[in-house]
């Protein structure tokens, strides 16, 4: 159920040099919500005109008292810059859980493939982090992320520490604009190239064409409008049934 509440900013936390980490504390509630939801967050300016911005949860669905947020900053972006300048201590508005992107209802059965751009990796992270302290730590897991440069890159140590617990989880970093061909300052998971790419070397090429194998997995789809709507369609194209692909679009 969407509820109103008021959560305090507790921490910020610079991963990159556009994309802050932000965890709230929840004043007095809690928020029960499935990984792979997202609030909305509420601006009210002077005039009493108010703003709605979306935002996945990151953190894990276990934490009820307190959220993290990821949040890329955007040029003169009303909300990114708001958070910026939000004194630790400073309330915010919220409304939330909302969305339907989640693992409920999975296919146990079915080994999961998880494309992210981006800040599209916020809801997933909170998909793996929360599956891993339920326990889970046997399911096939396949992560590509696509970002820009190694310098757009971070949670690459927690993402390793989540691979020590869940040994059958494998995940690549697509970078689509690394000017530095040789790789020796990246971490090993890095591949140059576009996530599409990654996703034909690393799955289709193991299945060869065949949609029964290739519908023997779950599709996570997460990023922009555009890059998320042609990775859909492409694993459409490919033969993979629409009950087998869920997906949230970034405006």
């Amino acid at each position: 159920m969407i509820k109103s509440f008021e959560a305090t900013l507790t921490k910020r936390t610079e991963l990159t040099h556009d994309i802050n980490l932000f965890n709230f504390e929840i004043v007095n509630d809690t928020l029960q919500f499935l990984a792979g939801q997202y609030v909305i967050m509420l601006i009210t300016f002077p005039d009493g005109t108010v703003a709605r911005r979306l935002y996945s949860i990151s953190s894990e669905s276990q934490n009820t008292k307190s959220f993290d947020l990821l949040v890329k900053r955007i040029p003169g972006g009303m909300a990114s810059n708001y958070l910026a300048g939000l004194p630790i201590g400073g309330k915010v508005s919220f409304q939330g859980p909302a969305g339907v992107f989640s693992m409920k209802d999975s296919d146990p059965t079915k080994s999961k493939v998880f494309l992210a751009t981006s800040t599209g990796i916020a809801p997933i992270y909170s998909m793996l982090r929360s599956r891993i302290l339920d326990g889970v730590t046997n399911e096939k897991w396949y992560l590509f992320w696509g970002a820009r440069t190694k310098n757009d890159l971070h949670w690459v140590k927690e993402l390793e520490e989540m691979r020590r617990k869940n040994p059958s989880f494998k995940y690549s970093f697509c970078l689509s604009r690394e000017s530095d061909p040789s790789q020796k300052t990246m971490p090993p998971e890095c591949a140059l190239g576009r996530i599409d790419a990654s996703f034909q070397n690393d799955i289709l090429e193991s299945v060869k064409g065949n949609t029964e194998l290739l519908n023997g997995y779950e599709y996570y789809i997460c990023g922009s409008i555009n890059a998320v709507e042609t990775l859909r369609q492409s694993l459409i194209g490919e033969g993979v049934e629409k009950k087998n692909i869920r997906s949230e679009k970034f405006i």
